[in-house]
């Protein structure tokens, strides 16, 4: 019975809002509530058994610590005032048969308020009026205003002087319930001996509507009572407030209304709260599912994964994304793609809340999509020409045999990987190639020359420096790719590599080059020569010999040298030109041209012979003599 009283009285004890402690004779802690606990700053359990001198050594010869020693030895109550902080306290002490019980009553506001009479009466104005807070006294009998100060001024708009013509409650809004009338109901009942609290709308002179906060006491100035007001601006708090009932309105909107199953469960897995969603994706009522464990929904596929599913090891700001299966109530199948994260309490992992999303019409669409992949990749992987193709994502879906060869990149290698990836085999960095740009066709030509070019088709020749660790000349065909249906899959590319013929045509174009700078040299200087191939058809012909002969040079570069001499001399031509002497080597004859006009020339030649790649291609011929 000593037991269920000894409890009933520490409950009774643990209600009372103000700080409360009982110590034995000898200063021990024998009981404190939690408000006594977090004004020492301490936690209950470090502080019942403790002795006060121990656990505060600072505080002997305190007003406290005397006080406590003198209620102990006279056994007569006693009241002291203590600041604590910025906190001014009221200690009430009790004797009791073991010892003592203090009381403390938090009389800050009436003593801050004090302060400021105190401050008026005194005519100290520049604390007064430096006061954070704005300061209004009040006349209980007329409600006028006898006295502001600089804050409340700032405030609300007005000089002093215009203040103190008003009544209090012409400051208030002047909407339902922010009332003149109200606002002087209420201060009727602001007694002297506790310090009343209220919000309210004002208004300031500019008609902005301010939300304030109110404490009001009657004070005694002289033989004059009197009413002080202490008003603190809350606007700012009462929007943020506002913004969060908003908020947590339009959360508990969207957790209802949304389209994808939310949902809260425990670290066991039992849910917690379903919206309705969650009826229409897994057929429950969400009755039922309150009743149900998150596991229970798993097809058996998918069982094991819930069951290893550490939710306990989860960090305060971790997203764990997975893939589910589950079991309707109508026994279908249904894909989820879950995301969820962990909701701490008091610094403990408490729940789990996750949002779960139908993706089972995206997973049969994979599936069409990776068969059809499959048949492709079977077609072209025996095509000769290497092939690749990316869909919309830039993801590598075929990478064909030839392609491997090309690049020695084997498929597994590279099949699913994006970040141009690919680029890497013929590049020195991630960047577009034909594939990619070929869904971007105005940006081709930043990368590429293209050949032809059609709403469908892309065709370019180009340099690959990194190609197999060596330079290669690639010819390479770009397009988009269509499924049946028209709808665009991604883009498809075959390459060649025509590196030996790219390196036959600039070898060409070098010596035909060659040429032109030798026939262009020649043509700048005066002599008598020309050049002709295999069958002795001239190729070049200086103009000076031309002239000599009585022609244009445009006239005799379709002859052949052969028309051109004396016919005794004719056979000897043909049979020098057929002549294989070496290179550097060089014949000389003596001929006879025939000119235009029927007369001979007779001239001392010589032949040199052209080599290109171990073969004679022709010969330069100069004359003399002529």
């Amino acid at each position: 019975m000593v037991a269920k009283e000894k409890v009933r009285y520490k409950t009774l004890l643990d209600s009372i809002e103000a700080p409360v402690v009982a110590f034995q004779k000898d200063l021990h802690v024998m009981y404190c509530n939690e408000a006594y606990a977090q004004l020492a700053g301490k936690k209950r359990a470090e502080l019942e058994g403790q002795n006060l001198i121990e656990l505060f050594p600072e505080g002997i010869d305190t007003p406290a610590y005397l006080a406590y020693m003198e209620v102990l030895e006279t056994g007569k109550p006693k009241v002291i005032e203590q600041k604590t902080g910025s906190s001014f306290y009221m200690e009430r002490i009790y004797p009791t048969p073991v010892g003592i019980i203090c009381i403390a009553d938090d009389i800050s506001a009436a003593k801050y308020s004090e302060a400021a009479v105190k401050s008026f009466k005194a005519n100290q104005r520049v604390i007064y009026d430096e006061s954070f807070d704005a300061i209004i006294v009040h006349d209980v009998q007329s409600n006028l205003i006898v006295d502001v100060n600089k804050t409340a001024c700032e405030m609300f708009g007005y000089r002093r002087e215009e203040m103190l013509k008003f009544n209090i409650g012409d400051l208030t809004a002047g909407e339902p319930p922010h009332l003149k009338e109200n606002l002087l109901l209420w201060f009727k009942k602001s007694s002297e001996i506790r310090t009343q609290h209220m919000e309210m709308k004002f208004r300031d002179k500019s008609g902005r509507v301010l939300w304030v906060e109110i404490r009001s006491k009657r004070m005694l100035f002289g033989d004059t009572v009197r009413l002080v007001a202490i008003i603190r601006e809350i606007t700012r708090n009462k929007y943020a407030e506002k913004a969060l009932r908003d908020s947590q309105e339009r959360y508990e909107q969207l957790f209802e209304k949304a389209g994808d199953f939310i949902f809260v469960h425990d670290l066991m897995g039992n849910f917690i709260s379903v919206n309705q969603a969650a009826e229409r994706v897994t057929g429950y009522w969400s009755e039922d599912l309150l009743k149900m464990n998150i596991a229970q929904l798993a097809s058996s596929d998918y069982t094991k994964l819930m069951r290893n599913m550490s939710y306990r090891k989860m960090s305060r700001n971790e997203t764990i994304t997975y893939e589910i299966e589950i079991v309707t109530k109508f026994d279908n199948y249904v894909s989820l793609e879950v995301i969820i994260w962990p909701i701490y309490k008091v610094g403990k992992i408490f729940a789990i809340q996750g949002i779960a999303r139908d993706i089972s019409e995206r997973k049969i669409e994979e599936k069409k999509l990776k068969h059809l992949e499959q048949k492709m990749t079977s077609f072209i992987d025996f095509l000769p020409d290497a092939t690749m193709a990316i869909d919309l994502e830039g993801r590598v879906v075929v990478w064909n045999q030839a392609m491997e060869r090309l690049t020695g990149i084997k498929a597994g290698d590279i099949l699913g990987k994006g970040n141009y990836e690919y680029a890497l085999a013929f590049y020195n960095s991630r960047r577009p190639i034909m594939v990619d740009l070929v869904l971007r066709p105005d940006e081709v030509k930043k990368y590429y020359s293209v050949i032809e070019k059609d709403n469908f088709t892309v065709i370019s020749e180009f340099d690959t420096p990194h190609l197999r660790g060596s330079g290669h000349y690639l010819w390479g065909q770009a397009m988009p790719w269509y499924d049946k249906e028209g709808k665009l899959m991604g883009a498809i590319e075959s390459l060649r590599d025509i590196t030996q013929r790219y390196k036959i045509e600039q070898e060409q174009k070098k010596k035909h080059k060659q040429i032109g700078h030798l026939k262009a040299l020649l043509s700048k200087l005066d002599c008598f020569c020309c050049s002709y191939d295999t069958q002795g058809t001239i190729t070049f012909i200086s103009a000076k010999f031309a002239e000599a002969l009585g022609y244009t040079k445009d006239e005799l570069m379709i002859k052949n040298i052969a028309e051109i001499l004396v016919d005794e001399y004719q056979g000897v031509f043909s049979a020098a030109i057929k002549d294989n002497f070496p290179a550097g080597e060089y014949r000389e004859l003596i001929i006879a041209f025939a000119c235009q006009d029927g007369a001979e020339l007779p001239a001392k030649v010589i032949m040199n012979a052209i080599w290109e790649d171990g073969e004679i291609t022709g010969g330069i011929m100069q004359a003399e003599n002529i």
